[in-house]
C-alpha cells in the first residue's frame, strides 16, 4: 500500500484512475448498493442474529458499510450488536471521503461520524466504534491477501466489491476467495456487483452455490452465492490459537475484574456495553499503584522498524488510543496544545528520515521536521500526540468498582471461580475472572512467566519557558499547564510485586540531566525552581508486548507440547487446555494508557465471539501462555 488513491471526480462521484472505475454508480449509488449488496445477501432475515459479522473486500467511501448499518438498525433487536470487517489497499484522504460523502444525501450523521474517526491511509488495522460500541468497524489497510491470512473471524455475510475484475485482479484471485472459505461459516451468503466468469467459478471451486440474479441499472447481471456446508473449513493450525469457546447457554456468564486501573476500567466499560454482569473489584493496598494519581499520561507512538508482532501491535495501539480518546474527550480530557516533537541524539539523526519512510506513516500521522539551522535538532512531530489528564479520563469511563479487597487467592469450582482475600474469606463468586491487576498480576497467577514488576518516576517542575509542544527523548517533558507546571520523566526501577513505590532525589536528578543532555539547557538555575517528584507501580513484560487472553492450564501445556523440542508439525498438537473462564489483561507497561482501550475490547470479543481486533500473528504473540511455549521449543524433554 502506498497511500491514499490517485482519484478524478465525475459528477461528484471519485473515479480512480488507476482502474478507471467509479467507486459507486454514477446514477442512484444507494438503490444500487441496496439491491446488489443488502438484497444479495438477505441482510433484513441476517439482522436478526445476536452478533451479526459482515466482512467486506474494497472499502472505498464506506457506502456499503453506511448503508448496511442503515438497514440493519431497522431491523435487529436492541440489544444485537454488528461487526463490518472491510480490506482496502488504497484508502482515502479525509477530504476526499469528506467530498464523496457530500454527493451522496442519506444518513449525515452516521457520514460525521465516519469521517470523525477516520485513519486516513494509515497501514494495518484499525478499530472505529459507532453507537455506543454496538457496531464495530475494523479496517484492514494494506494487500487484501496479506490481510485477510491474519484474521480468524468467521463471517455471516460477504460483500465483494472491489474494483472490476478485469481491472484489479487481485481483489479477485484464487487465493483470495480460498481465504474468504477459510473465513465463513456453514451458509454464509455473498453478494457481488460482477457477474464475472472467472469470479462465478472461482467462488464455485472453494465451495460456493453462485447464482445470477438481475443487476442494477445498466448492469446486465449481479450475483448472490452460499457456502454449501460440505466446503467449510475452519482448521486453525497453531493449537494455542484455539482459543476458549464463547458460553453458548443462552445466558450471560459473570464476570469478575481484579483491578481497577486503566486496564480494569477500559474492561469493564467494554464488557458492560456487551451486556455483561460485571463487578471490578480494587484493593485497598493498591490505591498507591492507581494510574488515576499520574499528574498526566503521554500518548506518545513507539517507533519500530518492521511488520513483526512487536511494531504492529504498538502502532494499532496507537492509533486506537488517539480515536478512543478523542471520542471520549469533553472539552477537558486533553492536556495543553496537541503535538509531539520526537528528538533524536546527534548519533542517531540519520535514523529519522528512513524511520519516517520504513513506517509509511502519512503526514497527518508523522511529519519530518527539518531544522532550520541546525540539523541536529532535525525532528519528527506527531500532531495527534499529546498529555491527558488521567484522574479526568477516569471519570469519563464511570465509576466501576463494586467491591473494595485485596484479592489473594483464586479458586476454580464446578460452578465457576471463587475469589478469597488475606482472611481466607470468599468476597466474589463468578463464571470468568480477568487479572488485570498490574503489579499484583504475578501473585495471582499460578506461573507468572514473562512478567516483570517496578516502579517510575517523574518530576513536576515550573521553567520559565516551557515547550509549545510536549518532546520526547530518551525521557519526556510535557507542554504547561493553567499553572506553568511540566511533567518530565521518566525513570524506571524493578521492585517485588505490591511494593510501595518510593520517590528519590537520585531519580529526579537523573531526569534533570536528560532534560540537560537532549533537549539543551531548558533553563538556568532548573534546580532551584518549585520541584515535586511523584513514583508509581508499573507491570510489564520481559518481550515488552503486554499479555491479553485466556491463561493455560501449565501442567497440561508441559504434557500436551513437550515435543515442541523436536519439531513436531503443530497441526499434529491436541487442543489447548485452558484454565476454564481465566483471563489476564496485564503488563501493559508504561504505555498503559494507549494499550489499554484495545486489549478490552480483544479479550472482551474473545469471550463473547465476536472478530478479534487483532490479526492472529499478533494475538499469539500476547497470549500469556507465549513464554511457556518458548520455553517448551528450547527444553528438551526430560526423558529423552
Amino acid at each position: 500500500m502506498t497511500g491514499s488513491p490517485s482519484i478524478r471526480w465525475q459528477q461528484n462521484t471519485p473515479v480512480s484512475t488507476a482502474f478507471d472505475d467509479p467507486y459507486y454508480s454514477l446514477v442512484n449509488p444507494c438503490a444500487e448498493v441496496e439491491h446488489t449488496f443488502l438484497n444479495g445477501v438477505n441482510l433484513t432475515a441476517l439482522a436478526k442474529s445476536e452478533h451479526l459479522v459482515i466482512a467486506e473486500t474494497g472499502f472505498g467511501t464506506g457506502l456499503n458499510f453506511l448503508l448496511a448499518v442503515d438497514h440493519w438498525l431497522r431491523h435487529a433487536d436492541s440489544t444485537s450488536t454488528l461487526t463490518f470487517i472491510s480490506v482496502e489497499a488504497f484508502p482515502l484522504a479525509k477530504t476526499d471521503l469528506s467530498k464523496a460523502h457530500a454527493g451522496v444525501t442519506r444518513l449525515p450523521d452516521m457520514h460525521k461520524a465516519l469521517q470523525a474517526q477516520w485513519p486516513g491511509p494509515l497501514p494495518g488495522i484499525h478499530r472505529l466504534s459507532f453507537l455506543h460500541n454496538r457496531v464495530r468497524l475494523l479496517l484492514l489497510f494494506g494487500d487484501v491477501l496479506t490481510m485477510l491470512k491474519d484474521q480468524q473471524f468467521v463471517a455471516d455475510a460477504w460483500f465483494l466489491d472491489g474494483f472490476a475484475p478485469a481491472k484489479n485482479p487481485k481483489m479477485w484471485s484464487d487465493e483470495v476467495f480460498t481465504e474468504i472459505t477459510r473465513l465463513s461459516g456453514p451458509s454464509t451468503r455473498l453478494a457481488s456487483f460482477t457477474a464475472a466468469g472467472n469470479v462465478r467459478r472461482g467462488l464455485q471451486s472453494v465451495g460456493f452455490q453462485v447464482d445470477r440474479r438481475a443487476g442494477y441499472g445498466s448492469k446486465r447481471h449481479c450475483i448472490e452465492a452460499t457456502l454449501t456446508s460440505s466446503a467449510f473449513n475452519r482448521e486453525v493450525k497453531i493449537p494455542w490459537l484455539r482459543l476458549p469457546k464463547p458460553e453458548s447457554s443462552g445466558r450471560r456468564p459473570s464476570i469478575a475484574i481484579i483491578g481497577a486501573g486503566i486496564a480494569g476500567r477500559t474492561l469493564a466499560r467494554r464488557l458492560k456495553q456487551q451486556q455483561f454482569d460485571v463487578t471490578t473489584i480494587a484493593g485497598p493496598g493498591s490505591k498507591a499503584f492507581s494510574g488515576s494519581l499520574l499528574p498526566r499520561a503521554l500518548i506518545a507512538p513507539r517507533l519500530v522498524r518492521g511488520a513483526d508482532a512487536y511494531a504492529q501491535f504498538w502502532a494499532q495501539a496507537y492509533s486506537d488510543a488517539i480515536c478512543e480518546l478523542d471520542r471520549l474527550d469533553d472539552g477537558y480530557l486533553w492536556q495543553g496544545e496537541r503535538g509531539l516533537l520526537f528528538r533524536f541524539r546527534e548519533a542517531d539523526q540519520k535514523n529519522l528520515r528512513g524511520l519516517k519512510a520504513s513506517t509509511a506513516w502519512p503526514d497527518e500521522w508523522m511529519e519530518f521536521q527539518a531544522a532550520e539551522h541546525d540539523k541536529h535538532d532535525d525532528a519528527l512531530f506527531f500532531p495527534k500526540s499529546g498529555a491527558i489528564d488521567p484522574a479526568h479520563l477516569f471519570r469519563l469511563l464511570g465509576e466501576q468498582i463494586n467491591i473494595h479487597a485485596d484479592i489473594h487467592q483464586l479458586r476454580q469450582t464446578q460452578d465457576g471461580w471463587e475469589l478469597i482475600d488475606d482472611n481466607k474469606r470468599i468476597v466474589c463468586q463468578a463464571d470468568i475472572v480477568i487479572i488485570a491487576a498490574g503489579t499484583g498480576s504475578s501473585t495471582l497467577l499460578e506461573r507468572p512467566d514473562g512478567l516483570r514488576n517496578g516502579s517510575g518516576q517523574l518530576i513536576s517542575l515550573c521553567p520559565a519557558d516551557p515547550p509549545k509542544q510536549a518532546v520526547l527523548h530518551d525521557g519526556y517533558l510535557t507542554t504547561a499547564d493553567q499553572t506553568g507546571r511540566v511533567i518530565a520523566g521518566a525513570t524506571i526501577t524493578r521492585a517485588n510485586a505490591m511494593q510501595k513505590p518510593q520517590t528519590s532525589e537520585q531519580a529526579s536528578t537523573e531526569i534533570l540531566s536528560r532534560l540537560s543532555d537532549y533537549l539543551g539547557p531548558v533553563n538556568p538555575g532548573l534546580k532551584e525552581l518549585d520541584l515535586a517528584a511523584w513514583a508509581g507501580g508499573r507491570c510489564d513484560t520481559v518481550d515488552h508486548l503486554p499479555m491479553a487472553g485466556p491463561v493455560q492450564n501449565h501442567k497440561a501445556f508441559n504434557e500436551d507440547y513437550r515435543n515442541l523440542f523436536h519439531g513436531v508439525r503443530l497441526a499434529t498438537l491436541p487442543d489447548p487446555k485452558w484454565l476454564s473462564g481465566l483471563y489476564a489483561m496485564t503488563g501493559l507497561g508504561a504505555r498503559g494508557f494507549q494499550a489499554a482501550f484495545l486489549l478490552a475490547d480483544h479479550v472482551t470479543a474473545m469471550i463473547s465471539g465476536q472478530p478479534l481486533p487483532l490479526g492472529q500473528s499478533v494475538t499469539a504473540d500476547l497470549l500469556p501462555c507465549r513464554f511457556q511455549i518458548r520455553k517448551l521449543k528450547k527444553t528438551r524433554p526430560s526423558n529423552d
